[in-house]
């Protein structure tokens, strides 16, 4: 998901891998497009795309699932598809280039703290 552009989510619904992809910014949209706002459209895509191919997409209840789901399905969209992106100078959303500078930090390890703090939400203190 690109944060301030476009909110997607992906779910199965009676046994269908559903995805929703709806902008959330005010404004008129209009073509032809700009090269970034394609590219962030294509990404978020993709990594749901990459979400339906996990067998177990939308069935991830418990939050560490979801937790180790977001983290595959950012390394597999980051090495696949961001970083030769960025190979070829194209424009992305920031928050994909955080991404791919955190993972090359990382050594291309998802699970590692700057990447975490980036992709998954912060937990939630209860009352």
């Amino acid at each position: 998901m690109v944060p301030g552009v476009t909110v997607t989510a992906t779910n199965t619904v009676l046994g269908t891998h559903v995805t929703v992809i709806t902008e959330i910014e005010a404004g008129t949209v209009r073509a032809p497009f700009a090269l970034q706002a394609r590219n962030d459209f294509m990404l978020g895509l993709v990594h749901e795309v990459v979400h339906h191919r996990s067998p177990d997409a939308g069935n991830s209840g418990r939050s560490e699932n979801r937790d180790n789901e977001e983290l595959r399905v950012w390394l597999e969209v980051d090495l696949k598809v961001v970083r030769p992106l960025r190979q070829l100078d194209e424009p992305m959303n920031h928050q994909f280039i955080d991404v791919d500078n955190a993972l090359l930090a990382c050594s291309d390890h998802s699970d590692c703290a700057q990447v975490r703090r980036i992709i998954l939400p912060a937990p939630r203190k209860r009352n």
